[in-house]
């Protein structure tokens, strides 16, 4: 997932929520497009600018969990994930 231009703050943790809940029971492309709609589909998230500028790419593989490093927590190394990181100016 990528963006087209700056997120607000706030829509964005909305969307990745939104996004992420869905990936249990959905393909990513299926998550995708349902988060988006979520947003559009009313309240404070429904403006374009919330939910239009994101971009979703790759090959159409299904969702895989990681499981090299997630079911193995005895080998010491942890993913670092920072998607929706505050940017101080």
């Amino acid at each position: 997932v990528s963006t087209l231009w700056q997120i607000d703050d706030s829509g964005a943790a909305e969307f990745a929520e939104q996004f992420y809940s869905r990936l249990v029971t959905n393909t990513v492309a299926d998550a995708f497009a349902q988060a988006q709609r979520t947003l559009a589909g009313g309240g404070r998230f429904n403006n374009p600018y919330y939910w239009a500028g994101y971009l979703l790419s790759g090959g159409g593989e299904p969702f895989r969990r990681a499981t090299s490093i997630l079911a193995h927590p005895e080998s010491g190394a942890l993913p670092s994930f920072h998607p929706f990181r505050k940017n101080n100016r």
